[in-house]
């Protein structure tokens, strides 16, 4: 069976000759008609096997002269309706004007058309449209409408002779009266793929019932957009996906900026990153963050005072809080929190001591190339990491401030690299360190993914890092099932990380081959301060899924070929890559202009995985959102949101998580991007 929709104009006859087409084996109209053979096989083709079962009219409420009204003929119709041994169900929706006549008008009767279109689809029956009543711009809504959601056949009844038989009236019509007439069945459409994308009963026909008329209400835009709105929303958005899917800037790029307009895509070509605000609704991931170098000088302070304050250690153990502060990892352990604990409402003060000329960016910077050591650089992380996280408390607090900071740099995932071996000189043993680690993981990370990446460290001794594999093994075979459960649950990769410098990675695949053989995502830390030769090995030696750092990497073109084709991810870290080695920073330039050009937009333009990422907020006083800024700072010209987005995206695709945890990202990142362009005003 099958719905006819079509407009009512002014007469009912062109309503009778559409359903004498039709349902042609039902009615007598055609019986005399000179083509009544024609007419027939057309019927027996396209609608013998699904004749019109509901008729579904809508009109203006208009009343002319004579007396003839939209009600006045519904009524007429509704009682030859009656008379019929197999009468339709009728019903037909009065447009809340007499006339179309103005802009809105014309809108409003379009947007019944579609509604009334779809919600024909839904009911699963096939759909008839007729353009033989009503004025032409009914006709166009109405085929614009099935052009959407499909059409089974459209209608169109010509007449050579304008006058009016009323032939619904009669019970037989003489050739001479109906030979004008000739019904034509003008095609078919398949539904726009996109029409399944809606769902009609958002889009309600409200009003007043009485019978088979439905008064419709003043406004039927009860929704945010019209239905003919979203669906040319739908078909713009597929056309920008036409024409953008093979562009490079957006090949790799997120899908949905594909259904964006070219104004749009190009004001992301032109903006610049310029502020931590600008760039904070961007959804991002941290790849590459060490827990021991996340605490900045005030969360250090804040944790051993009230950590002091719970346990209320003895005040003799406050030093003198300008003592050189460089003794501190030979006092005590509860002495340094003594220590931290007393800089409580002054930590500017402790932050100066520490920091000093550092504390200017521009002295802050190519520290390596100063003083040929990393000492300097990772002395500024006494006051934490392993000189601090020594019991579960600390620990705890340390990992619910890591999250925190993720948190407000709105990050979807975050990756910690840790090395529990560090944090047990003080009592806690490896197996204590990691449950604490995780289960803060999983009670503070709210709907963040968060991943766990264990280090070994290479300036250790060999039995040392063997020993660091062996622990971890001993948990994942140990009997604590609680621990096996969080470690299955949130260690997602291995990382080797220290000084260059102490061991090649070719030393260190005996190590690792244990590791390699479960299939655990690795990251090697190379390329920082060495050349490419070092990275080559991470690749080559221990199968390195992605390389923190890398920045000597664009030095070697057959390498990087290398890491394009395999899709080797690279961890950038702008801020510690400035103060550890030292680049150019365009808002520092007459500071910087004797460094080299940082490696990221070679990377960006060769189409490598590279990605943005913090290391050590703590030590290099920073967050994700800064670091994007300082990037931005570091490329001549600057970055723009185009390639953040380039950069986020590729987060999602190189990060350790399971396969369906990255589509749950890339799904949640999508919608958080839609967001993000309308509080830039963009959308």
């Amino acid at each position: 069976m099958a719905i006819l929709i079509t407009s009512m104009g002014n007469a009912l006859d062109v309503v009778y000759e559409v359903l004498a087409f039709t349902n042609f084996a039902s009615h007598t109209l055609y019986n005399n008609h000179q083509n009544r053979s024609a007419i027939e096989k057309t019927y027996n083709t396209y609608f013998d096997s699904d004749p019109v079962s509901d008729v579904w009219l809508y009109t203006t409420d208009f009343i002319w002269k004579d007396g003839i009204s939209a009600c006045s003929l519904l009524d007429t119709l509704q009682a030859w309706n009656n008379r019929l041994s197999n009468p339709y169900n009728i019903k037909c929706y009065i447009l809340p004007f007499d006339d179309i006549a103005t802009e809105f008008q014309a809108e409003y009767a379009r947007e019944v058309a579609f509604r009334l279109v779809g919600l024909a689809h839904s009911t699963g029956k096939k759909v008839y449209i007729s353009f033989a009543a009503g004025r032409k711009t009914i006709a166009s809504d109405l085929q614009s409408a099935g052009s959407f959601f499909g059409c089974d056949a459209y209608i169109h009844v010509l007449s050579s002779n304008p006058k009016d038989f009323k032939y619904i009236e009669k019970t037989e019509v003489s050739a001479e009266e109906i030979n004008h007439i000739i019904p034509l069945f003008y095609g078919r459409e398949k539904a726009n793929i996109l029409s399944s994308k809606i769902n009609i009963h958002d889009y309600p026909l409200t009003g007043t019932n009485d019978g088979i008329k439905v008064y419709l209400n003043n406004n039927v835009f009860t929704n945010q957009n019209t239905l003919v709105e979203t669906c040319h929303d739908l078909q713009e958005k597929a056309h920008n996906v036409y024409v953008h899917q093979r562009s490079p800037e957006l090949l790799y790029n997120f899908p949905i900026l594909q259904q964006l307009g070219d104004g749009i895509l190009q004001k992301l070509k032109e903006i610049r990153i310029e502020s931590e605000e600008q760039i904070r609704g961007l959804p991002k991931i941290d790849l590459h963050c060490h827990l021991g170098g996340s605490l900045d000088v005030t969360d250090c302070v804040d944790i051993a005072y009230n950590l002091w304050s719970a346990h209320q250690y003895d005040p003799a153990f406050i030093i003198d809080p300008y003592t050189k502060i460089e003794t501190i990892k030979q006092l005590p352990f509860t002495k340094r929190i003594g220590l931290l604990a007393s800089f409580k409402g002054n930590e500017a003060a402790l932050e100066q001591s520490w920091y000093e000329a550092f504390l200017d960016e521009a002295a802050f910077c190519g520290l390596y190339e100063t003083y040929k050591t990393f000492d300097v650089y990772e002395q500024l992380g006494d006051l934490q990491g392993s000189v601090l996280l020594q019991t579960k408390e600390i620990i705890g607090l340390a990992v619910q401030r890591l999250l925190a900071k993720a948190i407000q740099d709105n990050c979807i995932a975050l990756e910690i690299r840790c090395s529990p071996q560090n944090y047990t000189k003080e009592g806690l043993t490896y197996r204590e360190v990691l449950q604490i680690i995780l289960e803060t993981i999983d009670t503070y990370r709210t709907d963040m993914a968060v991943g766990v990446i264990l280090i070994a460290s290479r300036h250790r001794k060999m039995s040392e890092m063997y020993e660091t594999i062996e622990q971890f093994t001993d948990v994942v075979e140990g009997s604590n099932t609680v621990l096996k459960d969080l470690v299955n649950k949130y260690v997602i990769g291995f990382d080797v990380a220290g000084d260059e410098k102490a061991r090649s990675p070719a030393e260190l695949r005996s190590v690792f081959i244990a590791l390699l053989q479960q299939c655990f995502p690795i990251t090697i830390h190379a390329g920082e301060i060495q050349d490419a030769q070092k990275i080559w090995e991470a690749v080559y030696e221990l199968n390195a899924d992605r390389i923190g750092h890398g920045l000597t990497l664009i030095d070697n073109p057959d390498l990087l070929l290398k890491f394009l084709n395999r899709n080797i991810g690279i961890e950038l870290c702008p801020s510690s890559n400035y103060q550890i080695v030292g680049f150019k920073d365009y808002s520092l330039l007459h500071a910087t202009n004797a460094y080299k050009e940082y490696p990221l937009q070679g990377y960006l333009q060769n189409g490598l995985k590279v990605t943005i990422n913090t290391d050590n907020r703590g030590i290099s006083r920073t967050n994700l959102c800064r670091e994007f800024v300082k990037a931005s700072h570091m490329t001549n010209g600057g970055l723009s949101l185009l390639d953040a987005l380039q950069l986020s995206k590729n987060s999602i695709d190189i990060s350790f998580f399971p396969y369906k945890v990255k589509q749950e990202l890339l799904d949640s990142a999508q919608t958080k991007i839609g967001e993000w362009l309308k509080s830039l005003h963009l959308v």
